[in-house]
């Protein structure tokens, strides 16, 4: 089985866990969200970039157009999704929140304690 090590507290995780039980530091797979977007952006803007350069010529029915637009769109999202996910394999980051126990009282509790005494 594949671990990967936790760079907060350094204990052998397997790979795929979501949460360390050293630290409880949350781990994240695969791809961010900016290059998916930015795959989406730029497939949709081709796909009309392209239909609409095509449409000056007036032997291409509408039709035609809307289908090769799909056509574009669908070959573009499959093939970058295919490669994001190639690129991003192995990508894990980890995030590690930092929640303090107050163990020592606070002043406004000592206040209120010697108040009472």
């Amino acid at each position: 089985m594949k671990t990967i090590n936790c760079p907060h507290c350094h204990a052998r995780v397997p790979h795929g866990a979501t949460v360390c039980r050293g630290c409880k530091a949350e781990f994240e797979y695969g791809a961010p969200g900016f290059p998916t977007f930015l795959l989406w952006v730029i497939a949709l803007a081709v796909s009309i970039a392209i239909p609409g350069w095509l449409s000056k010529f007036s032997f291409f029915s509408t039709g035609f157009l809307w289908g090769t637009g799909f056509v574009i769109f669908s070959c573009l999202i499959g093939w970058g999704s295919g490669w994001i996910d190639k690129l991003y394999r192995d990508r894990v980051v980890s995030h590690r929140f930092y929640r303090y126990k107050v163990d020592h009282p606070t002043r406004e509790s000592r206040e209120v304690t010697s108040r009472s005494n």
